[in-house]
């Protein structure tokens, strides 16, 4: 009977440099794997690079770990999507930051709008919930590459300035009355863009002068449908999507 591959899991960088897994990751092979000392797995950094690695020693909740050798993962394939959503209270932004990231966004982006119900710099510990959060997502939905996080940014900064006249960028803003859904789903299929950017708003949407400045910016308004969808709802929606226009959906898995 062949050997079976080891199990592959996303960890924080600072566990491969301790060389030591505690708390959640401890537990997670631990106690849902059900592996224990002398175990070979894989453990990736989020940052494109797998480790080989053996649990060499366990003790008061922690393993030691025995790397026995480096990987670089593939890049994930194009184009690179990324969200940037309408920074929102009562875990609306928590959801986006959760069901972008099981979807394979590669950037999130809470942006600071108009409209946003939330105001000023992020408190420490929320900051650490957010990014615990995607970290949380990735590894369930299998992922091997952290998306890159941007917390409260104001949306003159997380709108992209400028274009990159050597590649092709599309980029997508939410509005009532854009183009369908088609013409989106059009032009990603006939430019395959190195790069999709979305912008959903918060509850309420852009106002008039943000999605003018998008316009500046290359962004074309597109409407999600006659229904009326909640901030969250929409980014998820066009999220999923982007990445089946774009044929990451149908992608070789990440873990594969």
């Amino acid at each position: 009977m062949a050997a079976r591959e080891p199990k592959r899991l996303l960890v924080e960088p600072s566990a491969i440099e301790r060389g030591l897994l505690r708390g959640a990751d401890f537990h997670h092979v631990r106690n849902v794997l059900r592996l224990d000392v002398g175990a070979e797995l894989e453990l990736a950094d989020g940052r494109g690079n797998l480790h080989r690695c053996r649990l060499a020693r366990r003790e008061r909740g922690r393993f030691e770990l025995e790397v026995t050798g480096s990987a670089q993962l593939p890049a994930p394939p194009p184009p690179l999507v990324t969200v940037i959503h309408g920074a929102a209270r009562g875990g609306r932004s928590e959801l986006v930051l959760q069901k972008c990231t099981e979807l394979g966004a590669d950037a999130l982006v809470l942006a600071l709008c108009e409209r946003s119900t939330v105001r000023g710099e992020l408190r420490p510990a929320k900051g650490a919930r957010h990014r615990e959060i995607v970290r949380q997502a990735a590894r369930q939905s299998g992922r091997l590459f952290l998306p890159r996080l941007a917390q409260r940014v104001p949306l003159a900064e997380a709108l992209p300035a400028t274009v990159d006249r050597d590649a092709i960028d599309v980029r997508v803003i939410a509005a009532i009355g854009g183009d369908p859904l088609a013409a989106v789903e059009d032009r990603i299929r006939a430019t395959r863009p190195a790069r999709v950017t979305l912008a959903v708003g918060p509850e309420g949407g852009f106002t008039a002068g943000e999605l003018a400045l998008a316009a500046e910016r290359g962004f074309r308004p597109t409407s999600l449908g006659p229904l009326t969808l909640r901030s969250e709802t929409a980014a998820v929606v066009l999220t999923a999507l982007a990445m089946h226009f774009s044929d990451r959906l149908t992608a070789p898995h990440e873990a594969l």
